[in-house]
């Protein structure tokens, strides 16, 4: 695949960079489309594709769950007059 690779898009996800996560995912995303269309897609980059969607769906899911949780806490903080208790969640992806 030319341009982003996977690679950089799970270094991306695992970091917790989100913003640059969806930055490479809709640059990925075009290239493939734009391989797709011209039928230049190999079954390996297709491969490498799945491969990646797979990794990253329960990663990015567990993100955005944590996140939420996190809004919860300051919501109900707020709704107390109190400050939510700071917590670090932190995502480690070993291959």
């Amino acid at each position: 695949m030319s341009g982003v690779s996977a690679e950089s898009i799970r270094r991306a996800i695992s970091s917790g960079d989100c913003s640059r996560a969806l930055e490479l995912w809709n640059q990925y995303a075009a290239d493939l489309r734009r391989k797709l269309t011209a039928r230049l897609l190999s079954a390996a980059e297709l491969t490498e594709a799945g491969e990646l969607i797979a990794w990253s769906r329960p990663v990015v899911l567990s993100v955005r769950a944590h996140a939420r949780d996190r809004l919860h806490a300051l919501m109900v903080a707020g709704a107390y007059g109190c400050r939510a208790a700071p917590r670090s969640y932190g995502i480690r992806a070993r291959f």
